[in-house]
């Protein structure tokens, strides 16, 4: 029976296991890369919700926080100039207090509604899509905080020192009430009337 001889170029298989080594850290490394990017994504996320949910509701207007209405309005200005929802755009046209916190700005916009998606380039641009309640929010704004005041001196009435024929009464403030002259009239007789008094409100008879 004859001598088999086997052969091994240990030289190809030295560079076959090391090219599968390269490759198996290569995609470790990219996973890796994901994940990060991933976590650091869902906690932008979990800031934006936490900011969102702090800012007052005026008149059915969420309020948006100081910072994304100054970018707010760096985009409107924007659009204003191409007219349309979807702007690319470099962060040099960003203010540079804004620049190092504009991915997370962009992600509190995009949770109040203002903006559908933004995503980031490497080398400096990024870009976004306004929303149709983005172009109205100031107008709506102004709109409700003017509503608001208006509806605050409506039902805030402030009555000091009536003065009945001798009797000081002071009703203090007076909130969500609705006066008239007879319910006036009613209370201050009242508490005339508690106090032994036996005159009435000049005035009002």
């Amino acid at each position: 029976m004859g001598n088999f001889k086997i052969e091994f170029d240990t030289r190809k298989l030295e560079q076959a296991i090391k090219k599968q080594q390269q490759e198996v850290k290569r995609l470790a490394e990219k996973q890796a890369r994901e994940s990060k990017i991933q976590a650091e994504k869902n906690a932008r996320i979990a800031v934006a919700k936490s900011i969102v949910e702090k800012q007052p509701v005026v008149g059915g207007i969420k309020m948006l926080d100081k910072n994304s209405e100054e970018v707010l309005k760096i985009l409107l200005k924007m659009y204003t100039e191409c007219k349309s929802y979807d702007i690319q755009a470099s962060y040099d046209e960003i203010p540079e207090g804004y620049q190092n916190g504009l991915t997370q700005i962009l992600d509190n916009l995009k949770q109040y509604g203002m903006i559908f998606r933004h995503i980031e380039f490497i080398g400096g641009e990024f870009e976004f899509s306004l929303s149709p309640q983005a172009l109205t929010y100031f107008d709506d704004k102004e709109k409700a905080l003017k509503a608001e005041q208006e509806k605050t001196v409506a039902q805030n009435i402030n009555i000091q020192n009536l003065n009945a024929t001798g009797s000081n009464i002071n009703f203090g403030s007076i909130i969500d009430s609705t006066l008239t002259a007879q319910n006036i009239v009613s209370n201050l007789e009242k508490q005339i009337e508690e106090q032994g008094g036996e005159d009435r409100i000049k005035g009002f008879a």
